[in-house]
């Protein structure tokens, strides 16, 4: 008569006992590379929302230099260039260096029936305005062109 056997073999449950222990162990590595990882990432994306914002501050700061000077009618004066610092923008510590530099005189064209190129020029200004935040020195640059309208001598022609 012959014997069935099991599809064990010698020793084929005590070989299996320490192997879920082992793919425990393995998934709990995982896991954890993962986590760790996470956490890294989510640091990394920390520092970059802060560096934005510093650097969104340095922008707000350089737009409010031109703001400013633009409304500052004596920096416009004849045919000079002029280099000031704002201090103190916004709620935030901040400044603004700002350069005004003069480039050049235009009469109007003749055919203007508002202007008469006797007696009015077209002076071109650059406004250039960086802003520098104090915490972290972040900066931003803004550059805006503009014109005033002023006698051909280079006064300013502004109703007080």
């Amino acid at each position: 008569m012959m014997r069935l056997r099991s599809g064990h073999g010698q020793g084929g449950a005590h070989a299996q006992r320490g192997a879920a222990l082992g793919v425990a162990l393995i998934i709990l590595l995982v896991v954890t590379l993962l986590g760790v990882g996470a956490m890294a990432l989510t640091g990394t994306e920390q520092q970059m929302a802060r560096n934005f914002q510093e650097l969104n501050r340095a922008f707000q700061a350089a737009e409010s230099g031109v703001t400013r000077a633009l409304s500052q009618r004596s920096l416009f004066g004849s045919h000079s260039s002029t280099n000031t610092a704002l201090t103190g923008i916004g709620a935030y510590d901040a400044r603004a260096d700002v350069a005004i530099g003069y480039l050049a005189s235009t009469k109007p064209s003749r055919i203007s029936d508002v202007w008469d190129p006797e007696k009015v020029s077209f002076h071109h200004f650059n406004i250039r305005s960086e802003g520098v935040t104090t915490k972290t020195k972040a900066r931003a640059t803004v550059t805006q062109g503009v014109f005033v309208v002023g006698a051909p001598t280079g006064d300013i022609l502004f109703e007080q």
